[in-house]
């Protein structure tokens, strides 16, 4: 089963939880396995950088969500992982 990282600023909901296992749900349902950020349970803002660097090369594809975040541009931390990804 091909794995679906799933970016976003998403994470900084108050709701991430929910909103994580939701879209990982989602991926199930059509044959993939989703791993969100919050996978990593890292605290520790290094640990955390590379915990979410190892979660995106075990994928075989990246979701993100490039929608506006506090202000007119996205998250910047998901514009990282989008590049990290296609490097």
């Amino acid at each position: 089963m091909k794995k679906v990282y799933l970016a976003g600023y998403d994470v900084f909901a108050a709701d991430a939880v929910r909103r994580g296992a939701q879209m990982k749900r989602v991926c199930a349902e059509r044959g993939f396995i989703g791993l969100y950020p919050l996978d990593n349970e890292a605290s520790d803002p290094i640990e955390i950088f590379k915990g979410n660097l190892e979660l995106i090369e075990q994928c075989d594809i990246l979701i993100a969500n490039l929608n506006s975040f506090r202000g007119a541009e996205p998250d910047s931390g998901t514009c990282f992982e989008v590049g990290y990804a296609y490097a």
